[in-house]
């Protein structure tokens, strides 16, 4: 190797980053040495690569003060790294400090000491009383260093490109000088630009681009002191997409494919509307109580499966599968081949099902193909209503355009479809029998059971040693919306409690005004917010109709009753001044903070009132809520509050602010020797003990 001589003269001032220093106090404009502990300045790499020629001489621009004697020669010495362990001899010229004048001390190590020197160099100030304010060091000397070679990274290609339809990755590897790679050398890739949204393995040099645009990769090859000098190089890879994707969209029970090339958008046409059902948007789950909706203008990256969500419009018709028995089966249905036949929309055309124009061989069975009204490999058939000419009988199923489905000879497959007579239609009816939520027969006075034949897709009835092989029906009641709902029927349910009132929260956003009873002879749904109080009156809001997720309710109806409410997409219901708190998934309320004070809804011998939690906490269970109010009434007892203006038969809790005569019971019914403060029953009345 190649090797030149130079001189070397540097001087490290207070605040460079150059140099380091220990156990020294920075004290603003000069580091201060320290009266117990010895200091250290060093500085690191000085000597790296070269051979010294001359004499090393150090400056210190010193001063001192504080007590002490002042300081001699040895308090400073000088070794070849700042951990100190191996000191080089050094003579010692100029002025050594005695006050807080600056000084130019220094130190001269011969060429023949220096050639200890192998990297760093170090000086350090013995402790003591006499302090040292150190401003700076200056170091000179002459030396030779070696030519060292690069270790000359490249690259072979300097603008190569990849079509991401061909490959998803690209990789390529730099190479460096003869011998560097042996010698110990090692190379790091990075990305320096980046509009393809690349990611890269640093160690690998492999590109991973999630779309087109272009990627400047660095190749970075390390330094190896004495033998190779560190590079760098680039290359910028440009970065095409051809790919196309397939969109699998989901509308109604209907699936078709649309093809998009990669990065471009969604721009997808919004799907037909179904019967009383208006399309909202797409959702990458088939989750409509929680969409995750995804923006007609998303990039498509990939493949992708997508959900149409539907909402009710009100005042129009959707249909709802059947998951549980009926108290009573009248009604209008649709009869449908699959739990997933229908999602809730309508057939494109109603042909009557028994109408003398599509039956074939009425007098001995039902065999009608359905023609333009499927979706995908899903079959339904037209609307039928389930009628009451005649309950002991079992039910009727008309066709839309009033005709009868019945058995006339009670004898073999079939049925007879074409007489309008009820009462001949009545002769031998059909009775709906509820297996499961997953079947429901519709059946003949002989066990024939209604069924698809799902090889040459049509409707028939079979007796019922042959129908087990043949498709199950399901049933899609009508109804008529009157408030926004979700197209795939989504309900939460809820069940009052005994004394016909219950607290509510729930995640998602509810329909109250859509809500069913199980029994339909049960009292409507009502819920209400609690606005505030005055004393120990409750005061409310009027019955909310739909409203948002986690929000504290109370909730009216008949005791003991389930109802089912239709989940919402979202709602606008203003929730302020809302007293009640949710307290979805449950746990532990304390009796308040502050001035705010915490009540639970109770049972009180029949009646409902909110109680205050007392002087520990309460535990509530899931989709429970409780109230809260600022400065709210309350004593070391419980405090009963409700409503003024309700109607019911509610007895009100009746303060005492003395003892009253009498047998006391706690709520539970148990007799108390020796009443404390809280709430009892005394003369079949509640009262409460201050």
């Amino acid at each position: 190797m190649n090797s030149w001589a130079t001189d070397f003269s540097t001087t490290y001032s207070y605040g460079q980053s150059t140099w380091t220093r220990t156990n020294f106090s920075d004290e603003g404009d000069y580091y201060k040495s320290s009266s117990t502990t010895d200091c250290v300045a060093s500085i690191s790499g000085i000597f790296t690569g070269k051979t010294i020629t001359s004499n090393v001489v150090i400056t210190l621009n010193v001063a001192c003060y504080g007590s002490g004697s002042n300081p001699t020669s040895s308090k400073f010495s000088v070794y070849t790294s700042a951990a100190c362990t191996s000191q080089v001899t050094a003579t010692q010229g100029g002025t050594l400090p005695s006050s807080s004048t600056y000084t130019n001390t220094t130190y001269t190590i011969t060429q023949a000491n220096a050639a200890s020197f192998s990297d760093d160099l170090a000086i350090k100030v013995a402790s003591g009383t006499k302090l040292i304010r150190l401003k700076s060091i200056k170091v000179e000397f002459s030396y030779t260093a070696s030519l060292t070679p690069s270790s000359d990274a490249s690259f072979a290609n300097t603008t190569p490109s990849l079509d991401l339809k061909d490959a998803a990755t690209y990789t390529q590897v730099a190479t460096t000088a003869d011998g560097y790679i042996d010698a110990g050398g090692s190379v790091t890739y990075s990305i320096t630009e980046n509009t393809a949204g690349a990611t890269i393995n640093a160690e690998t040099g492999e590109v991973t681009p999630a779309y087109a645009g272009s990627v400047t990769v660095q190749a970075s090859a390390a330094a190896i002191t004495g033998d190779y000098l560190a590079s760098n190089a680039t290359y910028t890879l440009t970065v095409t997409d051809t790919r196309v994707f397939t969109v699998t969209c989901h509308t109604g029970n209907a699936s078709n494919n649309v093809d998009r090339s990669s990065g471009a958008t969604l721009s997808l046409d919004d799907p037909s509307s179904l019967y009383g059902m208006s399309f909202i948007g797409w959702s990458s789950t088939n989750n409509a109580a929680s969409p995750s909706w995804v923006a007609n203008t998303t990039k498509v990256t990939g493949n992708m499966e997508l959900w149409a969500i539907y909402e009710a419009v009100a005042g129009e018709y959707s249909y709802h599968l059947v998951e549980a028995d009926q108290a009573d089966w009248r009604g209008d249905y649709l009869i449908a081949y699959s739990a997933t036949a229908f999602a809730n929309g309508k057939t494109n055309g109603e042909s009557g099902l028994g109408s003398s124009s599509t039956v074939q061989n009425p007098s001995t069975h039902l065999d009608e193909k359905i023609v333009d009204v499927t979706w995908g490999d899903e079959y339904y058939v037209s609307l039928v209503a389930i009628d009451d000419d005649d309950l002991s009988k079992g039910y009727l199923l008309k066709t839309q355009d009033d005709y009868y489905n019945y058995h006339t000879n009670n004898t073999g497959n079939g049925i007879n479809g074409t007489s309008k007579n009820k009462a001949t239609a009545a002769a031998y009816p059909i009775t709906v029998d509820y297996v499961s939520s997953s079947e429901i027969n519709l059946t003949l006075d002989k066990g024939q059971v209604f069924r698809y034949n799902t090889s040459s897709k049509y409707f028939r009835y079979y007796r019922s040693a042959s129908y087990s092989s043949q498709g199950k029906v399901y049933l899609y009641k009508r109804a008529t919306d009157t408030a926004p709902v979700y197209s795939l029927g989504t309900t939460e349910s809820v069940t009052i409690g005994s004394t016909g009132w219950s607290t509510y929260s729930n995640t998602y956003a509810l329909a109250f005004a859509n809500a069913e009873p199980s029994n339909p002879a049960s009292a409507v749904l009502e819920a209400y917010m609690v606005t505030g109080f005055s004393g120990t009156a409750l005061t409310k809001s009027d019955a909310l109709e739909n409203v948002p997720g986690n929000t504290g309710l109370l909730l009216k109806g008949t005791a003991g009753e389930t109802y089912n409410i239709p989940v919402l997409p979202s709602s606008s219901t203003p929730t302020t001044g809302n007293c009640l708190q949710a307290s979805v998934s449950g746990g532990t309320v304390s009796a308040g903070e502050g001035t705010n004070v915490n009540y639970v809804l109770m049972n009180v011998g029949g009646s409902p009132v909110f109680q205050w939690i007392g002087t520990t906490s309460a535990t509530l269970g899931a989709n429970k809520a409780y109230l809260t109010l600022v400065n709210g009434p309350k004593s070391a007892g419980a405090r009963g509050l409700w409503f003024d203006d309700e109607t019911t038969d509610l007895n009100k809790v009746e303060m005492q602010n003395a003892e009253v005569n009498g047998v006391y019971y706690n709520l539970a019914g148990q007799r108390v020797a020796k009443p404390t403060k809280g709430l009892y029953i005394v003369n079949g009345k509640k009262v409460v003990l201050k």
